[in-house]
C-alpha cells in the first residue's frame, strides 16, 4: 500500500507540474500557428497584444486569451481600423493541440469588440479582406488544404460590443452600442438547440439624412432547434423587444448553400398603441413612461421562399392603428385620432410585384388635423403612383402636444398637394397623362434649439407643384446672420422621390447680403466656471455635396464669410452636379484687392474632397494673405516678412483634409505673379548675408513691378528667376521652398564696391600700385554669387566672391592698355605733327618761289606797258596834218592795248606758274601727312 501510495503521490505531482509546464510547452507554438493563420487568410494589418495561457482551472482544456486585436484596413481604407477586441478568450481542447494536427476551439468569449464596417461608394467593404486563393504564397494555406482550426463550440459570448456600419452606396448609417450577445449549445451535434439572448443598450438607424432608430433600446431572446448537418434553424421560443414594441416570430430559415431559404412570420405580442408609439424617437426619449395612450394596434408581418442575389421572398406587412391619442401629463394639449392602415404585399418575391397601400393617415395636433395617403404598384417596372398630403397646423402647436427638450417653434404649415399617374408619363413628357397639383408653404417659422448655436427663421417658402416641375415662387430665410433669398424651379421631383437613380435637377437665382459659412462648419462648446467663460471651436469639417443632385444658381452674396475670409460682391455662376461644385466666372473682391475663379470642389471621395481652380488675382494685400491663409504660409513661410501688393494668375488642384485644410503634399499648379510695392522685410537668410557682406542695405528685398513665373508640383514651389533691388544692389533670384520648410534659392547680385565692406583692403593695394603709374580702384559694381539652403527658420547662406577678384584683374588690365594706347597716341601725334611741319616747309617754300614768279612776271608785264605806251606817246606827238595826226593816233591806240595784251599775258603765264607751284608743294605736303598717318595705322 506504501509503495502503491508512493507510486500515485508521484504520478500525481508530475501531472501537476504538467498542468503547470503545458501552457509554456505550447504556447509559442500556438502563437504562431495564429500568426500563420491571420498572415495567410487576411489582406490587413493584424496586431496582437499580449498573450496568456492557462490550463489549471480549465483543465483538460487550455484557457488562451489574446488582449488588443486589432484589424486595421489598406489600401483605400488606410487608416480605418476594422476591428479592435479588448480581449478574446478562447477554450481549446488540450489533446489537440499535443496531437498537433487541428486545434479545437470550444469556447470564444470577446469583451469589448469595437468594429467599424464600411461600404464605399464602388461597392468596395473593409471587411472583404481574406486573401483570395491566387495572393497566398507557396508556403501559406492553399485552397486544398485544411485549416489548422475546427470549431467544437459550445459557448460564444460578446460583451459591451460597439458597432459601425455606414454603407455609402445607400447613404445608410447604423451604428449599436453596448452589444451583448450569449448563444450556447452543443455546436458538435448534427442537430442541437441553441439558446441566445442579446441586449443592445443604444441602436441608430439613418438613411438619407433621416433617422428612423434614435438610441432604441433592443433586447431579444430566441431558442432556436439547429439542424447543423442542413444548415437550418427553426424558431421555438423567442421575443424581439424595440422599446416598447415586443415581436414574436415562428418559422424557420435555412442555409444548404449560398442561398438563404426561409418560412417566417412575426406579430406584435402586445396590442396597446403605445407599444408602437415608443419607435418615435423624440416620444421615446421625453418621459415616455408618464405618457397617457389609448388606442389599439394591429402589427403582423411574413416572408416566404429565397433570399440570394437573384432572388427575393414573397413578403408582407400589415399595420393598423385605431382611434389612438397620446398626451403628456404636463403639457395641455393632445394628439388625438391617429388612424393609421398601411399594407405591403409582394406575393412571390418579385419586386415589381410589391404594392404599398397606406389607406390611411390621420391625425389631430392639437385640433390640427393632418391627413396623408399613398398607393404604389409596379415600383420598378413603371410606378404607378397615388399620394396625397393636407395639412393647416400651427407648428407652435407642436410645444403644446410634445416636449420639445429646449426647442421652440412657431410658424405655419399649409399643403393641399395630390399627384395620380404612372412614372412613364413623366419619363415620356406626357404630362397631360399624370395629374400633380397644389402647394406646399411655410411662414414665419422661427426655430430656436440648445443643439444649435443659430436661430432659423424661415420668413415664407412657397412650392407650387405640376407634372412638370415644382416652382420655388418664394423663399426667404435667416440662419443665424445668414440670410438667403431664392426662386427658381425644380424638375422630375417625383422621379428623384421614387428611383434610386434619378437625378433631381433644378435652376435658382440665389441672393444673400451675408452668408456665414462658419456657422455651418463649426460648433462652439463653452465651459463656464466660476471666474470666467471659454469658447473652444471645433476645426472645420468637410461639408459634402449631396448626390443626385444637379442645380444652377446664378447666384449673388454681398458678403461671404469662410473661417477668417471676408469676401465681398460675389456673384457668378454655380453648378451642382455629381458630386461637384463647379464655379464659372465667379467674381468677388476679398484681402484689398479682386479675384475671378474658374473650378470646382468635388466630394466623390468625402474623406479627400478634391479641387481644382484657376484664379485671376489682382491687387491683393500679401500681409492680409499671411493672416488669412496658414496654408500659404506654411508653404512659403517667406509672405510673413513680405508688403505690398500683388497679382496673379493661378491655376491649381489638389486635395482637402477632413478638416478641409489644403493637403500640401498633393498641391499641383502654376502661374505668374506681378508685384506691386513689394518688400521683403526681416527674412533670416537676408539677415544673414547682410552680417556676411557687412552691407545693412541687403536686409530688405524690393520686388516691385516684377512678374515672377513660378509652379507648384508634389506641394514645393519653384520660381524662374525674377529681379530683385536691396539698396543699390541688382540682382536676379529663383530657386524652390517646400512644405517641410528646407529652402534652396539663388541670388546673383551686382553690388556697388562701395557697398562691401573692402575699403581699407583697396586702399593699401592702392598704395603699392601708385608706384607702377596704377590706380587699383575696384570697378563700379562686384558680382557677387548667393547660395541661401537650409530652412527658413535655419537658413544657411554661401557666397562667391570671384566676381570682384575678376573685376580687379579686368579693371588693371584696362589701365595697362590704356597706359600703352597713351604712349602709342602720343607717337602717333608727334609723327603726325612732324608730316605736318614739313608739309608746311613745303607749302611755305612753294609760296615764296611762287612770290617771286608772280612778282617778276609783273615786273615784266610793267616794263612791257610802259614800252609800248612810250611808243604810242611819241606816234600821238608826231607832227602833221590832220588825217596823219588822226591815222597817228589810232595807231598809238592800238599799240597801246596791243602792250596791255602782252603784258597781262606775261602777268597771267606768271600768275599760272607761280600757282602751279604752290599746287605741286600742296599736293606733296598732303602725301606727306597721308604717308605718315598710314604708317601709325600699321
Amino acid at each position: 500500500m506504501k509503495k502503491i501510495l508512493k507510486i500515485f503521490g508521484y504520478t500525481f505531482l508530475v501531472l501537476i507540474l504538467l498542468i503547470i509546464a503545458l501552457p509554456f510547452m505550447f504556447k509559442g507554438k500556438i502563437v504562431e500557428m495564429v500568426k500563420e493563420e491571420t498572415n495567410a487568410m487576411l489582406n490587413a494589418k493584424v496586431d496582437f497584444g499580449e498573450f496568456d495561457m492557462g490550463l489549471i482551472s480549465t483543465f483538460p482544456n487550455f484557457n488562451f486569451e489574446i488582449e488588443n486585436v486589432k484589424v486595421e484596413g489598406v489600401d483605400k481604407f488606410e487608416g480605418v481600423m476594422l476591428a479592435d477586441i479588448k480581449n478574446l478568450s478562447l477554450k481549446v481542447d488540450l489533446m489537440s493541440v499535443i496531437s498537433g494536427d487541428e486545434i479545437n476551439i470550444k469556447s470564444i468569449h470577446i469583451t469589448e469588440p469595437r468594429i467599424i464596417a464600411m461600404v464605399l461608394a464602388d461597392t468596395t467593404a473593409n471587411w472583404d479582406i481574406v486573401k483570395a486563393t491566387g495572393e497566398v504564397v507557396e508556403e501559406e494555406v492553399t485552397e486544398e488544404s485544411a485549416s489548422a482550426f475546427k470549431l467544437g463550440l459550445k459557448d460564444v459570448t460578446i460583451t459591451n460590443g460597439y458597432v459601425l456600419y455606414k454603407d455609402e452606396t445607400m447613404d445608410l448609417f447604423t451604428e449599436i452600442k453596448g452589444l451583448n450577445f450569449n448563444m450556447n449549445g452543443d455546436m458538435t451535434a448534427d442537430v442541437t438547440n441553441l439558446n441566445t439572448h442579446t441586449t443592445i443598450d443604444e441602436f441608430n438607424l439613418g438613411m438619407e439624412g433621416i433617422d428612423y432608430m434614435k438610441k432604441a433600446i433592443i433586447v431579444a431572446d430566441a431558442d432556436l432547434e439547429a439542424d447543423l448537418l442542413n444548415s437550418k434553424y427553426t424558431f421555438k421560443e423567442n421575443e424581439f423587444k424595440i422599446n416598447e414594441l415586443i415581436l414574436g416570430m415562428d418559422g424557420w430559415l435555412a442555409m444548404p448553400a449560398d442561398d438563404i431559404d426561409m418560412e417566417l412570420t412575426f406579430g406584435a405580442k402586445k396590442t396597446a398603441f403605445k407599444n408602437i408609439l415608443s419607435l418615435v424617437p423624440v416620444v421615446y426619449m421625453t418621459d415616455f413612461a408618464s405618457v397617457k395612450t389609448d388606442g389599439k394596434l394591429a402589427l403582423d408581418g411574413h416572408a416566404k421562399g429565397t433570399y440570394s442575389e437573384t432572388k427575393m421572398p414573397a413578403f408582407g406587412l400589415n399595420l393598423v392603428v385605431e382611434k389612438a391619442m397620446f398626451k403628456y401629463p404636463d403639457l395641455p394639449k393632445s394628439v388625438n385620432n391617429i388612424n393609421i392602415d398601411l399594407h405591403v404585399t409582394n406575393p412571390d418575391g418579385d419586386l415589381d410585384h410589391t404594392i404599398v397601400d397606406l389607406k390611411t393617415f390621420h391625425m389631430e395636433m392639437a385640433g390640427n388635423p393632418i391627413d396623408a395617403n399613398l398607393y404604389v404598384k409596379t415600383p420598378i417596372s413603371d410606378a404607378d403612383i397615388k399620394a396625397g398630403l393636407k395639412a393647416d397646423f400651427s407648428l407652435a402647436s407642436l410645444q403644446d402636444v410634445m416636449p420639445l427638450e429646449g426647442d421652440q417653434l412657431e410658424g405655419d404649415i399649409k399643403s393641399d398637394l395630390s399627384v395620380a399617374g404612372k412614372m412613364s408619363a413623366i419619363e415620356q413628357e406626357r404630362y397631360q397623362d399624370f395629374h400633380a397639383e397644389g402647394s406646399f408653404s411655410i411662414a414665419n417659422m422661427n426655430y430656436k434649439s440648445d443643439s444649435l448655436p443659430y436661430d432659423v427663421y424661415l420668413n415664407i417658402l412657397t412650392l407650387n407643384f405640376s407634372p412638370q416641375f415644382v416652382e420655388l415662387a418664394q423663399f426667404d430665410s435667416k440662419i443665424g446672420k445668414t440670410d438667403i433669398q431664392a426662386n427658381g424651379r425644380i424638375d422630375n421631383i417625383i422621379s428623384y422621390v421614387f428611383s434610386d437613380d434619378e437625378e433631381l435637377t433644378g435652376t435658382f437665382n440665389v441672393n444673400s447680403t451675408l452668408l456665414d459659412l462658419n456657422e455651418f462648419m463649426s460648433e462652439e462648446e463653452v465651459a463656464s466656471t466660476e471666474e470666467s467663460t471659454s469658447v473652444e471651436e471645433e476645426p472645420l469639417a468637410v461639408v459634402e455635396v449631396p448626390k443626385n443632385i444637379n442645380f444652377t444658381l446664378k447666384s449673388t452674396f454681398k458678403k461671404v464669410i469662410y473661417d477668417n475670409i471676408e469676401i465681398d460682391d460675389m456673384n457668378g455662376l454655380l453648378t451642382v452636379k455629381n458630386q461637384k461644385v463647379s464655379m464659372d466666372n465667379l467674381d468677388m473682391k476679398l484681402l484689398d484687392g479682386a479675384m475671378i475663379m474658374d473650378g470646382y470642389y468635388e466630394t466623390t471621395n468625402p474623406v479627400e474632397p478634391s479641387f481644382k481652380f484657376d484664379m485671376d488675382i489682382k491687387d491683393f494685400d500679401v500681409e492680409k494673405v499671411a493672416t488669412t491663409f496658414n496654408s500659404i504660409t506654411e508653404m512659403a513661410p517667406i509672405v510673413k516678412n513680405c508688403k505690398g501688393k500683388f497679382g496673379t494668375k493661378l491655376a491649381i488642384n489638389g486635395v482637402f483634409n477632413e478638416q478641409m485644410e489644403p493637403n500640401l503634399n498633393t498641391l499641383n499648379g502654376n502661374g505668374n505673379m506681378k508685384t506691386k510695392n513689394m518688400q521683403v522685410v526681416d527674412f533670416k537668410a537676408m539677415n544673414k548675408l547682410a552680417d556676411a557682406l557687412k552691407n545693412e542695405k541687403l536686409r530688405k528685398i524690393d520686388i516691385n513691378d516684377v512678374n515672377i513665373s513660378y509652379q507648384i508640383k508634389d506641394g514645393r514651389v519653384y520660381t524662374d528667376p525674377f529681379d530683385v533691388k536691396m539698396g543699390n544692389t541688382k540682382g536676379k533670384m529663383s530657386g524652390s521652398s517646400g512644405i517641410d520648410q528646407t529652402i534652396d534659392y539663388k541670388m546673383a547680385l551686382k553690388i556697388p564696391s562701395k557697398d562691401l565692406g573692402v575699403s581699407a583692403a583697396m586702399d593699401k593695394m592702392n598704395a603699392q600700385a601708385s608706384g607702377l603709374g596704377l590706380d587699383l580702384k575696384a570697378a563700379e559694381t562686384v558680382d557677387v554669387d548667393v547660395l541661401i539652403g537650409g530652412t527658413f527658420t535655419e537658413p544657411k547662406i554661401s557666397t562667391s566672391l570671384k566676381g570682384m577678384a575678376n573685376s580687379m584683374v579686368d579693371n588693371v588690365k584696362e589701365q595697362i592698355k590704356e597706359k600703352i594706347n597713351e604712349e602709342v597716341d602720343k607717337a602717333k601725334d608727334k609723327a603726325i605733327e612732324e608730316a605736318k611741319k614739313q608739309a608746311q616747309n613745303l607749302k611755305d617754300e612753294a609760296k615764296k618761289q611762287a612770290d617771286k614768279i608772280r612778282s617778276e612776271g609783273k615786273k615784266a608785264a610793267d616794263d612791257i606797258r610802259a614800252k609800248a605806251n612810250a611808243e604810242a606817246d611819241k606816234l600821238k606827238n608826231k607832227g602833221g596834218n590832220f588825217i596823219e595826226k588822226k591815222a597817228n593816233e589810232i595807231a598809238a591806240k592800238k599799240l597801246a592795248e596791243e602792250g596791255e595784251k602782252q603784258a597781262q599775258k606775261v602777268e597771267a603765264e606768271a600768275n599760272k606758274k607761280a600757282n602751279d607751284v604752290e599746287a605741286k608743294a600742296q599736293q606733296e605736303a598732303d602725301k606727306l601727312v597721308a604717308d605718315s598717318e598710314a604708317k601709325i595705322k600699321k
